[in-house]
């Protein structure tokens, strides 16, 4: 494709983004779609009487997530000497039951000190976590986390994403459970796949794990929007990128196409998108995407097709070597016609390949068979006492 025209293409695609850009903010302000307008009413609104202000056990308990409240056995010389677990919400109780069912861990009557619960927890980013979040005060994680607990059954490895977060002079480590997270990502990586939401409205972009992986994206690098992913395919792709967005965007169906990346000529993605809507019949508000690299599976079949061609081009190659010598065979075997019956005489030709030479035409080899006096034999016979002739 031509500079000129894959300038072209890429414009018509940054004007159907932008377009539509333009009908949603004006559905936006038809349906007055706004920041939230000020309360009626002169002042402030009136604030109820509260209750007794919830204890941090119910603070904890209303978490939808395990949470542990840590408090820390700090040394003489500044150092974390012991990590001790204070208080665990409901959530976490309920976690230790649900992955050890039938067994659940003994009931915590007090502060115990958090390694000597769980003491693989030690071998675990979760200590550095801890410390990092004490000295600087700021909030660690998400990070995934592996560690072991003994089961009636036997050891139980549990996942999680744990966050550890300061909370007044405490710590407040938090979890979920990140096996299906774990999973997701693993997948991801495996059959070389991820996801992504563009929304159209702000070009924000909500993306799977796998998603810079995958576009051979920096991991600290800005996500791209849709007209940046333009932008940044090679020429060829721009066509098929615009019908897809065109048929996403405009007309509301789910659409595919195939685009390369640059610095990765050989790798085809393939891109399957739908549109994302808000309400029924108004515009497309995002579009989202699972994209796959598909270069193996279209090797494999470009490799299938060029060995289909081969053997096809094998058989024609045969074919002809067969016409070639069926008419050298007919020009060079003489024939008698009826010549020889005017004298009482009866002709017949035989044909015998030399056996040497035989497996020549049947490897399709160039050379023929032809009778010659060393190659086959033809002969006459007549009456039980007729002369035979070679």
């Amino acid at each position: 494709m031509s500079d000129a025209r894959a300038r072209l293409e890429l414009g018509a695609i940054r004007e159907l983004l932008r377009a539509q850009r333009r009908r949603i903010r004006s559905y936006a302000q038809d349906h007055h779609i706004h920041h939230p307008a000020a309360p009626d009413g002169p002042g402030r609104p009136t604030v109820p009487p509260a209750a007794a202000t919830p204890t941090g056990q119910e603070l904890l308990d209303a978490f939808p997530v395990p949470a542990l409240l840590l408090a820390l056995d700090i040394g003489d010389d500044g150092q974390i000497v012991d990590t001790v677990c204070t208080v665990r919400n409901a959530a976490a109780v309920a976690y230790v039951d649900e992955r050890l069912p039938g067994g659940p861990a003994p009931r915590w009557s007090g502060p115990v000190s958090l390694y000597e619960r769980l003491p693989s927890l030690y071998r675990t980013p979760v200590p550095e976590m801890i410390s990092r979040a004490h000295h600087d005060r700021v909030a660690q994680g998400p990070e995934a986390v592996e560690w072991v607990i003994g089961g009636p059954a036997g050891p139980v490895r549990l996942i999680a994403e744990v966050r550890v977060s300061p909370c007044g002079d405490q710590l407040l480590l938090t979890w979920e459970p990140g096996h299906r997270a774990h999973m997701a990502a693993a997948a991801q990586r495996l059959v070389r796949t991820c996801w992504a939401e563009w929304n159209l409205g702000d070009d924000g972009v909500e993306p799977s794990r796998g998603f810079r992986r995958l576009l051979g994206l920096a991991e600290d690098g800005p996500l791209p929007t849709l007209s940046d992913l333009a932008g940044t395919v090679t020429a060829d792709s721009l066509p098929g990128l615009y019908r897809m967005l065109y048929e996403v965007v405009l007309r509301k169906r789910t659409a595919s196409c195939s685009v390369r990346l640059p610095g990765t000529l050989h790798r085809i993605t393939r891109m399957t998108a739908e549109p994302v809507l808000i309400a029924p019949g108004g515009p497309v508000w995002g579009v989202r995407a699972v994209l796959t690299d598909v270069t193996a599976e279209r090797r494999r079949r470009a490799a299938a097709e060029r060995a289909q061609r081969e053997v096809r081009r094998h058989r024609e190659h045969v074919k002809t070597l067969g016409e070639v010598a069926e008419a050298l065979r007919e020009a060079v075997l003489p024939h008698f016609h009826d010549e020889p019956a005017t004298y009482g005489l009866q002709a017949t030709v035989v044909y015998r390949p030399d056996a040497r030479e035989a497996g020549g035409a049947a490897t399709g080899t160039r050379s023929a068979n032809c009778p010659t006096a060393s190659s086959s034999r033809w002969g006459t016979h007549g009456d039980t006492d007729s002369p035979r002739s070679r």
